[in-house]
């Protein structure tokens, strides 16, 4: 009798170790999770928008008459070889004006009191994109503007429709604006509400080539 209470005993001893023991052990095992972040997104291309807002006054003929005016989309490496060529070199002869600069370039047709909305995708090796109006009685250097071109996609992640200082990535989708009056080019942010009636706006899309001439706005009353 005395052998079986000390191993009844004794199994009573081990069970409560046991249950002491299995609580601690199954909690130190236990696998850590760890939450995967998924990678912000990086920007695949960036799509350019360009605001081309015309007076009345534009590309004058010799009697005062205004006219449509051709306009050059470049995207360009460096701007310095147009900052240094003449109009006549850049209308005859731009690829020899402007050498390797010119990545891509489109065309289009700005008519007066319109404003052209034009669209096209950033080329990643291009660092500055430029309009030039092929004027009629161009003078100096006004003809042209060129604007930098934020980062390239892949060298910074998109930024986020709440980042308001600049601080959240690359610009997806830059933005300029471009007042064409008289013979001149010149920035144009101040001048978007000139234009708001939906018949003086045009759309164009610009591919890898040069576009067409566009057929000209459909006559409305003012």
């Amino acid at each position: 009798m005395r052998d079986l209470a000390r191993t009844i005993r004794l199994l009573r001893n081990h069970v409560g170790v046991l249950l002491l023991v299995s609580p601690w052990m199954s909690t130190a095992c236990a696998p850590t999770v760890v939450p995967v972040r998924e990678p912000r997104k990086a920007c695949e291309a960036q799509q350019v928008s360009m605001s081309i807002v015309a007076s009345d006054t534009i590309n004058p003929s010799a009697q005062g008459e205004s006219r449509p005016v051709v306009v050059r989309v470049y995207q360009l490496r460096e701007a310095i070889g147009l900052n240094n060529a003449t109009f006549e070199q850049v209308w005859r002869d731009e690829k020899e004006a402007l050498g390797g600069d010119i990545v891509m370039r489109g065309e289009a047709y700005a008519y007066p009191n319109t404003r052209t909305e034009i669209a096209f995708q950033r080329n990643p090796d291009a660092n500055a994109v430029a309009i030039a109006a092929l004027y009629r009685g161009h003078q100096g250097k006004s003809w042209f503007i060129t604007f930098d071109l934020p980062p390239a996609p892949g060298k910074g992640d998109c930024r986020t429709a709440d980042c308001e200082d600049g601080s959240c990535g690359v610009d997806a989708n830059p933005a300029f604006a471009v007042w064409l009056d008289g013979t001149r080019v010149e920035q144009g942010s101040q001048h978007l509400q000139d234009v708001t009636d939906v018949r003086r706006v045009r759309v164009v899309q610009l591919g890898k080539s040069a576009g067409e001439a566009p057929p000209p706005p459909a006559a409305s009353n003012p």
